[in-house]
């Protein structure tokens, strides 16, 4: 029997083998640096570091604060609102719901563009992923180009004006409360826009913590604001 010619396909298959994984090495080597290429993107384009490292601290945050209670964030400030009602003047208080209808206003803009952005981009798979998710130039479009990202800039300085103005009222100056929601003043020194420089080149599935982040700042401000007015108000 002639071994010559499996000795050649084993050869050969050997061959095709090592090129092959060596293939899959290289590829598993792309990710990994792309991967690496985000996390430095995220953590550039903030002052505070990583948006997931943020978030953690957001979250750890709010446990720490309501650690001693059941209560899930929107029972809490359903609870504050409801001491402040039996507290203070019918008008104190309609000025207080401006406040919170302004914010909630404020997350519902934060969540209808970020899913008109999920929508225009092929939507999700049967486990709720974003689909193509790497794409930069949709987030470019409609968040830099056509105004979304101005919108939400200004929505901020609109509600952390609003809370500011609203606190004044209870003797409280604007450096004397550190409201959760900031506006950083990165953008400035680097010559961009706000929205040029948060969401320039994004892609979409990193714009899903960027998003999480600033709905947190906002529900966590609410809490802010009511809580100093309670101190006035039930000390």
């Amino acid at each position: 029997m002639n071994k010559v010619p499996s000795i050649f396909l084993m050869t050969l298959s050997f061959i095709i083998l090592t090129s092959c994984s060596n293939k899959l090495k290289d590829r598993i080597q792309e990710l990994e640096n792309e991967n690496k290429e985000l996390k430095q993107k995220l953590e550039n384009k903030f002052s505070f570091g990583s948006i997931w490292g943020k978030i953690n601290n957001t979250i750890i945050e709010q446990e720490l604060n309501y650690s001693n209670s059941d209560l899930t964030i929107e029972e809490y400030e359903s609870k504050l609102l409801y001491q402040l009602k039996d507290s203070i003047s019918a008008e104190k208080y309609l000025q207080i719901e401006r406040l919170i209808l302004s914010i909630n206003e404020h997350i519902d803009l934060l969540n209808s563009t970020f899913e008109k952005i999920v929508f225009l981009n092929g939507g999700r798979d049967k486990e709720g992923n974003i689909l193509n998710s790497r794409n930069t130039s949709l987030p470019d479009k409609i968040l830099v180009h056509d105004g979304y990202g101005a919108k939400i800039h200004n929505s901020m300085i609109n509600n952390i004006n609003l809370c500011h103005t609203l606190l004044k009222d209870y003797g409280y100056s604007n450096d004397e409360v550190e409201l959760t929601m900031k506006i950083y003043s990165d953008h400035i020194e680097k010559g961009k826009s706000w929205e040029e420089f948060v969401f320039s080149r994004m892609p979409i599935g990193a714009l899903e913590p960027i998003f999480l982040k600033l709905k947190n700042d906002a529900k966590l401000t609410k809490i802010d604001v009511l809580n100093e007015v309670n101190k006035k108000i039930n000390p």
